[in-house]
């Protein structure tokens, strides 16, 4: 486990680079809409006008249209006539699409997030008209399809394998944001336009997505309802800095209901975690201080080789074929002082890994080779800062959080160890839900932090208790089904 501990953070200083590359050409700005409309009103339209989704708003709501545009507008970084390209709609099972586009957020060539939605289809392009949505923000080094949408990247999964379709086959209008580093291509070398992508980046792309989001809802017939919002891993930490914002505002120009944190807090009080992160925390910042500002993912140096290889010697640890280093990868602890790991693993007498307990190894593969090959490395470093207690601007009012909170953790994952953020939030309403099978003292081998959204039962185990958790709340005279909820 430190092989693999010492492994990474290696990575950290070998690999992190630091060329340019110009995206997909976006349309001209003038083909976006009248020159009077706001720039986020042009975005909105553009998607109604390029899917033909029609405008279908009851009388009096054009004023609530104005007033989400603008809202929009405000978390927008400068120099940007802000296009919209790339529009895709993709064909899932059961009558549902995918839905997804690219936005120029900012004046660079890299500042650009993808914006998806999957939804029921009341004829192949109308999106049927929904009550009730969700957005979803992914973690560390993935982006939404490979998190959310995992069947549609990976051969050996159906295509309706992920909590976006489950969703929105239970009704739900399923939205969600690729960061902008998720975005950025392999082979660019210079990347330091990627300085000042932190944690405020992030919230403000988020809040752009939210806000788009409730104005095509709005424009669409929907009208202009909250949000739910569920932050996964590194997502959760920008979820709740987006809350502590959000808290700010009057309660009519809140845009979200309830929060699922999915197997991240943002708060600990765990002496083991607080001593991994803040040793972390550390070379990350010293990293970040010398001018590496990018984080190199491991996924495309052990996925390929397990991949075209899998018997062949692994390059980058000793001893193990590419496939065990691979599944290695997923099943040892990050850090030798808690006992979070990707996916449970199976492991010989010797402790070489040989399999995974809960996910399919192939679909463990095809999941490394669909992630990004980068990330902010100045978002890992305030990210982390914010867990282990570095003063920052972003927990300020976490008091004043009062959405309906469900706490999604596995036994193996991250969230056993930021569960001190509950005794933070406002809220009265705070649902725990942990998903295991072993007992604490054998955590390292238990359901873990990515097997809650690729595991083969996870439709059972995971997105069905997020769901009962959802429609209760949306319909509170009902049950939460038959598993048992905890609430603090």
């Amino acid at each position: 486990m430190k092989k693999l501990e010492a492994f990474l953070l290696a990575l950290l200083v070998l690999f992190a680079s630091s060329c340019s590359q110009e995206p997909t050409q976006a349309p001209n700005s003038d083909d976006l809409g009248t020159d009077d409309a706001t720039q986020t009103e042009q975005l909105s339209r553009a998607m109604l006008d390029t899917f033909g989704w029609p405008v279908e708003m009851a009388a009096g709501e054009s004023a609530l249209v104005a007033e989400e545009f603008a809202g929009a507008d405000a978390v927008v970084r400068g120099g940007s006539e802000r296009p919209v390209y790339d529009f895709e709609r993709e064909v899932l099972p059961d009558g549902i699409a995918h839905y997804s586009v690219r936005i120029q957020v900012g004046p660079g060539p890299y500042d650009v997030i993808g914006l998806h939605r999957v939804v029921r289809e009341r004829r192949p392009g109308l999106p049927v008209k929904a009550k009730e949505s969700i957005f979803l923000l992914h973690g560390d080094i993935k982006d939404f399809q490979g998190m959310f949408l995992a069947g549609t990247t990976s051969p050996t999964m159906p295509d309706d394998f992920g909590l976006a379709h489950y969703l929105a086959s239970q009704g739900m209008d399923v939205w969600g944001v690729d960061q902008a580093w998720t975005l950025v291509p392999a082979g660019v070398t210079d990347l330091t336009f990627m300085n000042d992508w932190g944690m405020e980046r992030n919230v403000d792309d988020l809040e752009l997505g939210i806000h788009v989001a409730r104005a095509v809802r709005l424009l669409t017939g929907n009208g202009l309802r909250q949000m739910y919002l569920l932050g996964y891993s590194s997502g959760a930490v920008t979820g709740f800095g987006f809350l502590d914002r959000e808290s700010q505002l009057p309660p009519g120009r809140r845009t979200i209901k309830g929060f699922i944190s999915g197997d991240f807090g943002y708060k600990s009080d765990h002496e083991g975690l607080l001593a991994a992160f803040g040793a972390e925390y550390e070379v990350l910042r010293d990293l970040l201080d010398s001018g590496v500002y990018s984080y190199d993912s491991p996924f495309p140096l052990f996925g390929p080789l397990a991949e075209t290889d899998p018997d062949g010697p692994s390059p980058l640890i000793e001893g193990l074929t590419n496939l065990q280093a691979a599944i290695g990868l997923a099943a040892w602890p990050f850090y030798s002082e808690i006992d979070y790991h990707f996916l449970a693993g199976v492991f010989d007498s010797d402790g070489i890994p040989t399999g995974l307990t809960y996910t399919d190894v192939d679909m463990w593969i095809d999941f490394m080779l669909s992630g990004p090959p980068y990330e902010a490395m100045r978002f890992l470093v305030e990210y982390e800062g914010i867990i282990v207690g570095v003063e920052n601007e972003w927990d300020d009012h976490l008091g004043d959080i009062e959405v309906p909170l469900l706490y999604l953790y596995a036994n193996g994952g991250a969230g056993p160890y930021t569960l001190a953020t509950l005794d933070l939030i406002g809220s009265e309403d705070v649902t725990t839900m942990g998903i295991g099978f072993l007992p604490p003292e054998e955590a390292a081998f238990d359901f873990a932090h990515v097997d809650l959204f690729i595991a083969n039962d996870a439709p059972a185990l995971v997105f069905e208790p997020i769901w009962n958790w959802l429609d209760a709340r949306s319909h509170p005279h009902k049950t939460m089904g038959d598993r048992e909820f905890a609430d603090n």
